[in-house]
Formats: C-alpha cells, structure tokens, sequence
C-alpha cells in the first residue's frame, strides 16, 4: 500500500487544460488504454457557495486498462472538485501510482464529457522519467493517451 498522506492538500488548479497539447512525438512509449474512478476511499468534505458545491479530500482508488505495468493496480486518487448546479465540475488533486506521484486537473462539461491532464514524476527505479497524458470520457472511464519521456 502506497502512503497517500502527503499527497492530500489544497492546491491550485494545475495548468488549464482546455487545449490539450500534441501528443504526437513527445516522448517514447506513448501509453493508451483506459482508467476508471469511482471507489470512494475517503469522503469529502463539501460546503456550498452559490451554484457551487465544494467538495474537498475525497480519496478514490482509480484502476488503470493499459498495456504498461507500471500502472498496474489500483491508484489512489486525491479530488478537490467544485460542482455546479448545471453538473459542470472543474476538479484537481493528486494521482499515487506504482510509477509516480503527481498533479493532475480534470474538467467536466455540463454534457458529463470529462477532460484530465496528469503530470507524473517518476519514483523509485522510475525516478529519471516523467509521464503525461491527456483522458477524455464520460462519467468514470475516460481513454487515456498518454507518453513517459526523461526528466529535463
């Protein structure tokens, strides 16, 4: 079991990821697959302000469908996220995996068409390299299309 406990916090959300970057020839493998969320480890805490329902610290266990093993098992998954009445949600947080840890920003259209961009530093044998990608989807399986390349 990874030690989440310094992962959770309140943070900024990461880069806007309303234009998601070429994928194309950054970095070697490119990872594609698909990962779904939705195991609630630990409630959040939610206040309302407005149309907006803040929900703050929920921990998710998030399991990955993709052909490289360092993704395999579970990650866990931090999500601050602020919920709009019209179920639009800009979300933000961490993602622990067997690869790395990192930020990651997630948004959801009205439409339920989700958007995450993750940013992993490698650890452990995998320090030296990072991995990105970009999911897209609906509800709680998004496809994922992603890269690791060395750390600069």
């Amino acid at each position: 079991m990874w030690d989440i406990s310094n992962t959770i916090g309140p943070g900024p959300n990461p880069d806007p990821i309303s234009t998601p970057p070429e994928i194309q020839g950054q970095g070697d493998p490119q990872i594609g697959g698909t990962r779904s969320c939705g195991t609630v480890i630990v409630a959040p805490s939610e206040t309302r302000a407005g149309d907006v329902t803040r929900r703050r610290g929920e921990v998710d266990a998030c399991t990955w469908d993709v052909p490289d093993p360092r993704f395999a098992g579970p990650d866990f998954t931090i999500i601050n996220a602020d919920v709009r009445d019209d179920g639009s949600v800009v979300g933000w947080g961490s993602v622990t995996t067997r690869f790395g840890v990192g930020p990651y920003a997630l948004v959801r259209a009205a439409d339920g068409t989700t958007t995450v961009r993750t940013f992993l530093t490698g650890a452990g044998r995998y320090r030296g390299l990072v991995y990105q990608d970009v999911q897209v989807g609906q509800g709680d399986t998004w496809t994922v299309t992603g890269w690791i390349s060395p750390a600069e």
